[in-house]
């Protein structure tokens, strides 16, 4: 899922942020150093997915069968999926290669709930809570230089089994606290279902048409009780039977 960093923005912090990633285009060529900050108000992933999500009025949408004018539109997750990426379009529009550092902050548990389209019939469980969580377990970054999306380098946080997050630096690799985590710009964020869905068992295929069925096994029955049986591949030529004479 792409969400733009400009949502919910007033006019006036677009036009900041213009401003700023002009002047930092400037001070990148002429000192191709440091990384940039923005001064617009800070926002969360969550803010982000209700502007992505927010209901939109079309005034003139008409209806091809009541012929009435006006209607509404809005975007929702069509389902839950195992794992969620979410990408956080930084890309400035007043030039090539303007970024806009926005603060986002993300949390280590998501839950999408209040984001998803109304649940499939066979996605339906008894046990509803909880199934729309998801947890944070890798973060790409980009560090740039100047507010540039012309340079830079990557790096990764990744969490292992036991709950650590790791930076990951080509190759360096050294555990971090998640407050160090929590104070990057995310520019993708992978997020794991707790409750994963399994896809359910199908039947047999049915038999070929004109192709006899295949048979059961045959059920073996117990002996008569007080009736001796001889294994006949276990007796011996002319030895006494087991019912004598």
């Amino acid at each position: 899922l792409m969400l733009n960093v400009t949502m919910g923005m007033t006019l006036e912090e677009l036009q900041r942020c213009r401003q700023e990633s002009e002047a930092q285009m400037c001070m990148w060529r002429r000192r191709p150093a440091g990384t940039s900050e923005s001064h617009v108000r800070p926002t969360s992933v969550e803010e982000l997915l209700d502007e992505y999500t927010r209901q939109d009025v079309v005034e003139d949408w008409k209806c091809e069968k009541c012929r009435n004018t006006g209607g509404v539109r809005r975007s929702l997750l069509a389902r839950r999926s195992n794992i969620f990426v979410m990408y956080i379009d930084r890309r400035q529009d007043t030039n090539l290669f303007g970024k806009i550092n926005r603060r986002v902050s993300f949390p280590q548990y998501l839950e999408l709930g209040k984001w998803l389209d109304a649940p499939d019939d066979h996605e339906v469980d008894e046990d509803a809570g909880g199934k729309s969580r998801y947890s944070l377990y890798a973060m790409c970054v980009h560090q740039d230089l100047r507010g540039s999306t012309e340079a830079g380098h990557y790096v990764a946080f990744v969490k292992d089994k036991a709950g650590g997050w790791h930076h990951l630096d080509d190759e360096t690799v050294r555990p971090v606290k998640w407050s160090v985590v929590q104070e990057h710009h995310p520019y993708l964020l992978f997020y794991a279902a707790t409750s994963p869905i399994f896809p359910a068992a199908k039947p047999p295929p049915p038999p070929a048409s004109g192709a006899p069925a295949e048979r059961p096994p045959p059920i073996a029955k117990p002996p008569d009780a007080g009736t001796n049986h001889v294994d006949s591949a276990k007796a011996q030529p002319g030895a006494p039977s087991a019912a004598g004479g």
